[in-house]
């Protein structure tokens, strides 16, 4: 996972390849300046001290967390369970493709930045660590790592085309929403990069698609969800 990360131009820290002579201040560090933090969803993770103290600092600075199962139907209770509630988690434990999986986590990532600077990633036990939403028990968003250590090859798939609203300027995207009735409130919100975005992931990761319409562009009616929705599908 690591490895595939950073194949893709993400910055990322782990503890094998950047710990400094204090374990303590280097892990302060990584989660201080990280943009996204990776946790992992195994029993080895949750019964880690390090890895415990890395993500309860990260909850405490309010760091962007992804959540990714690596242990096949591991369940997360304690500390672990708690930090995870009821958010959204990538299942990269084997049960399904890696690189179908991997695409999901990676467009989760992505979707944390709105500048164009690669993000910086946290990990522990040779891996990357993220944070993000808890699942509610479905199979789409759990994680699994390899063996502490060991590199993973990015998977060999092609990136999906980026839609060809991703050039619009203001000015058409004002227009696109005129025309497809978007609720006011959240066409401030929209620019041709993050209609693009939408309309690659709303197949891709339905349920984090379903989750940005709703956290990040404030849909709580059905109506404007559904509005949206046929809008973002009918897009060039």
């Amino acid at each position: 996972l690591h490895s595939a990360l950073k194949a893709r131009g993400l910055r990322t820290w782990i503890d094998a390849e950047n710990m400094g002579p204090s374990i303590l201040d280097s892990m302060a560090e990584a989660v201080e300046q990280a943009e996204v933090v990776l946790i992992f969803l195994s029993e080895q993770y949750k019964k880690s001290p390090a890895c415990q103290r890395e993500a309860k600092y990260a909850y405490q600075k309010r760091k962007k967390l992804v959540f990714i199962r690596i242990e096949k139907n591991y369940r997360p209770d304690g500390w672990l369970g708690m930090l995870l509630g009821d958010d959204l988690y990538y299942d990269l434990s084997g049960k399904y493709e890696f690189g179908v999986k991997l695409e999901e986590v990676f467009a989760r990532v992505q979707a944390e930045f709105r500048n164009e600077e690669a993000p910086s990633i946290i990990g522990k036990q040779g891996q990357p660590s993220t944070g993000g939403p808890r699942p509610k028990d479905h199979p789409d968003y759990l994680g699994h790592n390899k063996p502490t250590g060991t590199p993973i090859e990015p998977p060999r798939t092609s990136a999906p085309p980026v839609s060809d609203c991703a050039s619009w300027d203001d000015e058409r995207v004002r227009s696109w929403c005129t025309e497809n009735n978007i609720p006011e409130h959240c066409q401030p919100l929209l620019t041709g990069r993050i209609l693009s975005f939408l309309h690659e992931i709303r197949s891709q990761a339905p349920e984090y698609y379903f989750r940005v319409l709703e956290r990040e562009l404030k849909l709580i009616n059905l109506d404007d969800v559904i509005t949206v929705h046929r809008a973002v599908a009918k897009l060039p």
